[in-house]
């Protein structure tokens, strides 16, 4: 059931009810605020003609929308708390990010996607080695099939050593 807020008369303040939906909004609402501005620097063009800056404008548009739909969602209905950040979880995943991005040139495809997963899985305490070493096999061969098989992307898929 859910339940309303009373009317806010201006003595007392409106409070937070689910602050992970209040703090995921707040960055939604930056992040699409930041990318709509920057955005802007390429040209948007005209519903005849669309610039290179019309679709990251309507996406940033789209995720400052849902940051502001979270935010009031978080004023009005209950949720959970915010817990205790994760850096160790966050900062391996991170670093598997930009391994990747190091990794897809001198190594390939298939063995930066791997790395990459397996770094990921390592990154969650509860995951097991055996699960994720099978599925980063998996996702590696198919990136390789989707990305260089069918759409044609000139990524190496193996080491260029």
């Amino acid at each position: 059931m859910t339940s309303f807020p009373q009317r806010n008369n201006g003595s007392t303040p409106m409070r937070v009810r689910a602050p992970k939906d209040f703090w995921a909004g707040l960055f939604f609402v930056l992040f699409g605020a930041f990318f709509a501005i920057y955005s802007l620097e390429y040209s948007i063009g005209n519903i005849h003609r669309l610039g290179p800056g019309m679709f990251p404008f309507i996406v940033s548009g789209i995720l400052t929308g849902l940051g502001v739909l979270l935010i009031f969602k978080s004023l009005i209905n209950d949720g959970d708390a915010v817990h205790r950040f994760a850096l160790r979880s966050s900062g391996i995943s991170l670093f598997a990010v930009v391994l990747f991005g190091a990794l897809i040139k001198p190594a390939g495809l298939v063995i930066s996607t791997f790395t990459l997963v397996v770094l990921s899985g390592i990154a969650q305490p509860q995951s097991r080695f055996l699960h994720i070493l099978a599925l980063g096999g998996g996702i590696a061969i198919f990136c390789a099939l989707l990305f260089v098989g069918v759409i044609g992307l000139p990524i190496p898929i193996w080491p260029s050593w």
